[in-house]
């Protein structure tokens, strides 16, 4: 097992970046509308990804122009995805600059791509740096500048699934349950709920908490090796339900938290508090995939064969779904 570190991050101004290394450029037209006035780069290509399967991340990787010896990744979502796949197949350093705290997606070592129109995980390393401009990302639009509390907050709701699938002994031997992890992850949700309302309203101290908390859950995952003390039903029904490619990972993840907590009898209204201070926006996924989603994660956990939670022991449109789905708020 590999035990990956965080990338280097560096808390600067992007007009400090001084890159001569001749570079490729992956990002999104409205980001890089933004960011592009703030530095230069010598860039060799430029490629805006419109996809997440596997087909057009090889292919992208396979076309990398010789020349170039960086890779930056500017946005989120799926250019940081599409971004580290390139990196990694061809063995070049990364730099990520994100744009706003949207997930914890740019200090992780991995990346998410669809496989046959599955959810699959590929280990590629964590990038060379990951260079975060705190004035770009306080003048973020308010909805997208924090929603990476969702990747801190589903925590509290993991633990409640790693609890639940240990108790049922139907955990893995390489994801036994951990004391000591779960006295840690449990700090780092409690200070997420604590700091939400604060990094909602943009504090600067507040933002820095947010990374320094989306870098602890990261590097706790890559001490454990898994993901278990910070994902469960939660990143189950974000990966699961229907939603446009607008609807930000913490717009799918943040409603998922809510459903997870309902599940396990939880209160729903102080995580709700949480989440929408913190200006994550709660009502983006339509009803009609709100219950499509909700009464298919039975047969979806099956099919995809996700680690276990509450999910394995229910049926697809089953009165615990429904109930769960009503205590959720969310319909």
């Amino acid at each position: 097992m590999n035990v990956w570190p965080l990338p280097r991050i560096s808390f600067r101004e992007l007009s400090s970046i001084q890159e001569s290394r001749p570079a490729a450029l992956i990002t999104q037209a409205a980001a890089w509308a933004n960011v592009g006035k703030r530095f230069q780069l010598p860039l060799i290509i430029q490629a805006e990804p419109n996809r997440d399967d596997n087909d057009f991340y090889e292919y992208l990787a396979s076309n990398l122009p010789s020349p170039v010896q960086v890779i930056y990744a500017v946005g989120d979502g799926i250019t940081i995805d599409a971004a580290k796949i390139v990196a990694s197949r061809n063995k070049k350093p990364l730099v990520i600059i994100p744009t706003a705290i949207t997930s914890k997606k740019s200090f992780t070592p991995r990346a998410q791509v669809n496989t046959n129109g599955k959810p699959q995980v590929v280990e590629t390393g964590p990038a060379e740096e990951v260079v975060i401009d705190m004035n770009m990302i306080k003048e973020a639009p308010p909805e997208q500048r924090a929603a990476g509390i969702a990747d801190v907050l589903s925590i509290v709701t993991g633990l409640l699934d790693w609890t639940y699938a240990f108790n049922k002994k139907k955990l893995t031997p390489e994801t036994q349950l951990s004391a000591w992890a779960v006295g840690f992850a449990a700090s780092i949700g409690s200070q997420g709920l604590k700091s939400a309302a604060a990094i909602g309203k943009g504090d600067p101290d507040a933002l820095r908490t947010l990374v320094d908390l989306l870098c602890l859950t990261v590097q706790l995952d890559n001490q454990l090796g898994h993901t278990r003390a910070s994902q469960g039903v939660e990143h189950i029904f974000a990966d699961s339900v229907k939603a446009d490619p607008s609807i930000s990972h913490g717009e799918r993840v943040g409603p998922g938290i809510l459903l997870a907590s309902a599940l396990h009898q939880k209160d729903v209204a102080s995580m709700r508090t949480a989440l929408e201070s913190a200006g994550v926006r709660l009502n983006r996924l339509s009803t009609a995939d709100i219950r499509e989603a909700v009464n298919n994660l039975p047969d979806y956990v099956r099919s995809n064969g996700t680690p276990y939670t509450v999910l394995n022991d229910l049926m697809p449109n089953s009165d615990e779904l429904a109930q769960a789905l009503t205590k959720s708020t969310l319909v």
